[in-house]
């Protein structure tokens, strides 16, 4: 079973299921989990402190791509790309907040530090309302 690690501030989102997703960074290795996939949603993962949160069905794998320097943010999704321009947050906003965050503004500000390369690729994985607290 595939199994994602998330922050303690998440952790509250993802039980009352306003966080209905993640972004992750693409893996060296080019895996990535597929749509049906069975999960399990941990934090404080490979730490003594280990809990998990609960289980999910992923619906959704994203491509997407942040280009920071130019402000837009491509999203692929069966073969299909949409460019969203990063100063007109209107869609962006509904993104971070199944992300987890408030706003666009707040996404961008956590997410720029933890990822500062001038382009972001990665993917975004959905569960949506098939989460199951443990």
């Amino acid at each position: 079973m595939t199994a994602f690690n998330f922050k303690p501030r998440f952790v509250p989102k993802i039980i009352d299921r306003t966080k209905t997703q993640t972004v992750r960074a693409e893996r060296k290795d080019g895996w990535r989990p597929e749509p049906g996939t069975d999960v399990q949603l941990y934090t404080g993962l490979r730490t003594s402190r280990t809990k998990l949160i609960g289980k999910a069905k992923l619906i959704s794998i994203t491509s997407i791509q942040i280009d920071w320097a130019h402000s837009w943010v491509d999203l692929t999704k069966n073969g299909k790309q949409t460019r969203i321009d990063c100063w007109k947050p209107g869609p962006l906003n509904e993104f971070a907040r199944a992300d987890g965050f408030e706003n666009w503004e707040a996404f961008w500000t956590f997410f720029r530090v933890i990822h500062p390369d001038d382009i972001f690729t990665g993917f975004v994985v959905t569960w949506g309302d098939t989460f199951v607290p443990a």
